[in-house]
């Protein structure tokens, strides 16, 4: 059955979809993410969380530090943005 991701969030759209499946995320770690307080545009905040941090939502709440996370994925991202 074909998930309606604007279930999610009313403005997702295909593309959006696209840009989370094309990393790696289903539909339902898709919803855990959006849940949990990202936007429907950070799939790059979430590979890295997934990725490099290796943290999932649950992880996240029970640490407490989401701000933290936030702050340090903010400050790599304008790096590499500067170079």
């Amino acid at each position: 059955m074909m998930k309606d991701w604007r279930s999610i969030n009313s403005d997702f759209t295909e593309e959006l979809k696209q840009e989370w499946e094309s990393r790696g995320f289903s539909y339902w770690e898709v919803k855990d993410w959006i849940g949990f307080g990202l936007g429907i545009k950070e799939y790059d905040f979430a590979v890295w969380l997934r990725g490099i941090k290796e943290v999932d939502t649950k992880r996240i709440l029970n640490s407490g530090d989401e701000k933290n996370l936030r702050q340090e994925y903010l400050i790599k991202s304008e790096k590499e943005r500067v170079g």
